[in-house]
């Protein structure tokens, strides 16, 4: 038995160091892989340069590879190390992102130690979040997936880069009759496809992750390939016609406490990391800017009634902070399905991707500013919006 961990990155500097050293002091790591995305600056000769000095330190292999392919991105990074990994024979591989300032050793013991301990073929760590932080999670993937594979049922970090595979796991994404995405869509992939290959997921708690945040304007290619990715393993599957009823939930979430793990850094619980203002004027530019036409979501079957809606909270920054209470949970939940089903139908096309990434921004301002005043609010109402969602699709299929 063998535990590899592969570290993806691009333009990270010398960020991965402190992952690779807290990696290299657990006794389940025997190995890691650093997997380079074609970095445009001088990350790579950085990283050859101080890597051997961790080697000889710890005694443990840390090898340095460039992605297969240029131009693509996190995904194809994930898919060269777990080809790798495989060749050299590994029985565990782990996955960590570059830029975590937060990790510690205990992280991998969590994750290693968890595979056996509750039969599991993915480990996913979760985390405490700020109130303002994991929009697409929140408003794209979980509801997504509550809706349209109720085998996921109570996820709570469907997308974290933090996770360990089983060997029989990685064989089959890689040789999934639908090939892995190269982009940030790779998280919901292996995700879904994990559920519905019924493979069995623990999620362990592994306090909190603190790494360089973004604005929702710079989350915009995150968000189109994470949403593009969900809507393509809608269809796929054919969730988009058949949902399963009532199924069993495969996904086991362990207890906080179980971890016993500290807290490194400011607590995020208690940080916003946006400005609310800034993200509305900045939300305001962009429609003026790309001139988006929100009629086109009638060719998503959108009720004139929510069309309107959505056309009157963009109408003005004022009237958005007035009236985006209207946009809640339950109003989210059926919006999004005909964004899901309408991507679909119009076979995945770029000409909406303008209109998607404004309506997403739009929800999850109006969740920052009525829904998410504190940490305990912002996860009940992600909770309780999940749960709207597997409702909706249950009620699909009757």
């Amino acid at each position: 038995m063998s535990n590899v961990l592969i570290i993806p990155e691009k333009n990270e500097g010398l960020s991965p160091l402190r992952v690779i050293e807290e990696a290299l002091k657990s006794q389940l790591i025997d190995e890691v892989y650093v997997v380079d995305g074609w970095s445009t600056d001088n990350t790579f000769t950085l990283l050859r340069n101080k890597i051997p000095e961790l080697t000889i330190k710890y005694g443990k292999n840390v090898r340095l590879y460039r992605s297969k392919l240029r131009g693509a991105g996190k995904g194809m990074a994930m898919v060269t190390g777990m080809q790798i990994a495989v060749e050299e024979g590994h029985s565990n591989i782990v996955f960590v992102d570059a830029d975590i300032a937060s990790i510690t050793s205990k992280w991998f013991d969590l994750m290693v130690n968890g595979m056996k301990k509750y039969n599991a073929d993915m480990v996913r760590g979760y985390f405490d979040r700020s109130p303002f932080n994991a929009q697409i999670t929140r408003h794209i993937t979980i509801p997504s997936i509550n809706m349209f594979f109720p085998e996921g049922r109570g996820i709570r970090q469907p997308l974290g880069g933090e996770l360990c595979l089983n060997r029989r796991l990685v064989e089959c994404l890689l040789n999934y009759p639908l090939a892995p995405p190269s982009t940030w869509g790779i998280d919901t992939f292996i995700t879904v496809t994990a559920l519905v290959e019924g493979f069995n997921i623990v999620e362990v708690y592994l306090s909190q992750k603190l790494h360089k945040k973004k604005t929702l304007n710079q989350l915009e290619d995150m968000f189109l390939e994470c949403f593009d990715e969900m809507a393509k393993l809608i269809f796929f599957h054919k969730r988009n016609e058949n949902i399963p009823v009532s199924p069993k939930p495969i996904v086991k979430t362990i207890p906080e406490y179980e971890s016993q793990i500290e807290r490194i850094g400011e607590d995020v619980r208690c940080l916003t990391y946006m400005d609310i203002n800034s993200e509305i004027n900045s939300l305001f530019q962009l429609v003026k800017e790309r001139k988006i036409d929100f009629t086109l979501l009638r060719k998503f079957d959108v009720p004139n009634e929510d069309c309107n809606i959505i056309s009157k909270l963009l109408s003005s920054p004022e009237n958005f902070k007035r009236h985006c209470k209207i946009l809640d949970a339950r109003k989210w939940i059926q919006l999004l399905n005909k964004l899901l089903i309408g991507y679909i139908k119009h076979q995945f096309s770029a000409e909406y991707h303008n209109l998607l990434f404004a309506v997403w921004r739009t929800r999850a301002l109006a969740f920052c500013l009525n829904e998410a005043s504190n940490f305990e609010e912002a996860e009940r109402n992600t909770k309780l919006q999940a749960e709207y969602a597997y409702e909706f699709g249950q009620k699909m299929m009757r």
